[in-house]
């Protein structure tokens, strides 16, 4: 089933099993007994990021193919967005990460953020000219309090998607060599936030950014 492709990103179904991402492009599935393919996207469409949705749908971020949502339960691919066909246009047809906002909003990490509404099928990209720090996101994490936490490089930053604000952190703030933490993320039991590349690890819990100055 792997046909000797890299295993890109691994994550768990909303039923339990084992899904992962390859470099060939190939959407797999291990429920206990076997292995199985559930979406073959094709040679170069490498899966950088899996996202499990709360309705279950499996989101793939790729590498110039776009964005896919594969639904489990039908066996299809229910909506493809790229930056040149589909339902919506991408800011960039590779995408290196995804979140979810709320019920209905995806974003996703396209260079640019990008905002999917997945009931509407409409997309709002936000870049630098919207107040991005950088067109060059690498790495997201939702936070406990919903905030989105993004690795460009230029560093780190904090989205506020209720107030749409960003707000950038550096080295006065204590954050160092936040732009080669660009590789893994991960949102732990106790709230804190980790990023991490090749030689560092940057962890820190939300909480200490908080300030009641304008």
């Amino acid at each position: 089933e792997f046909k000797q492709a890299t295993i890109r990103y691994i994550t768990e179904s909303k039923n339990g099993d084992i899904l992962f991402g390859t470099q060939n492009g190939r959407l797999i599935k291990f429920d206990g007994r076997g292995f199985r393919v559930m979406v073959d996207l094709g040679e170069g469409a490498i899966i950088y990021k899996m996202l499990v949705d709360r309705e279950g749908w499996i989101w793939l971020g790729t590498q110039d193919k776009g964005v896919f949502a594969f639904n489990e339960s039908t066996g299809k691919v229910e909506q493809h967005y790229s930056s040149d066909t589909g339902n919506g246009r991408l800011f960039s047809s590779t995408c290196r990460d995804i979140e979810q906002l709320t019920d209905d909003l995806i974003v996703a990490a396209t260079e640019a953020l990008t905002i999917i509404n997945k009931r509407t099928k409409k997309i709002n990209t936000i870049s630098l000219k919207d107040g991005l720090p950088s067109n060059s996101i690498r790495k997201m994490r939702m936070d406990a309090d919903g905030y989105l936490w993004l690795i460009t490089d230029n560093g780190l930053c904090r989205y506020d998607y209720k107030r749409r604000l960003f707000t950038t952190y550096g080295k006065n703030d204590g954050i160092l060599f936040a732009d080669i933490a660009k590789s893994a993320d991960y949102l732990c039991s106790d709230k804190f936030v980790m990023f991490a590349g090749v030689n560092v690890v940057l962890l820190f819990h939300p909480d200490a950014f908080k300030t009641n100055r304008p």
